[in-house]
């Protein structure tokens, strides 16, 4: 009621209740009809306005998850490094104690 209020004095400039008692009653299917063509632009407009905000809300998230994708890769790369180093480590650990056990 509030949308249509706010319509209807953007476009008449006057209070709801005053634009439709001035009307003459036979005038006032064109009226109502006038109203609704009004309404249905302004609908569209914001359908626009919405489908915009989506479509660019849809971009970022395609980057985020692209991003997403490279840092779990980068993760998985780094998760190798440290094991083969770990292993690296345990293994010349491990010789340095045969060679002492040799001795």
């Amino acid at each position: 009621m509030e949308s249509h209020r706010a319509l209807i004095a953007r476009r008449f400039g006057e209070d709801p209740s005053k634009a439709f008692q001035e009307v003459d009653e036979l005038e006032y299917p064109i009226f109502v009809h006038s109203y609704y063509v009004q309404k249905s632009i302004d609908l569209e407009q914001e359908l626009e306005r919405e489908k915009k905000t989506i479509e660019k809300m849809s971009a970022q998230t395609a980057l985020t998850q692209k991003e997403k994708k490279e840092f779990e890769l980068l993760k998985a790369k780094e998760a190798q490094r440290k094991k083969r180093a770990e292993s690296k480590k345990r293994s010349s650990a491990s010789k340095l104690h045969r060679k002492k056990k040799k001795k």
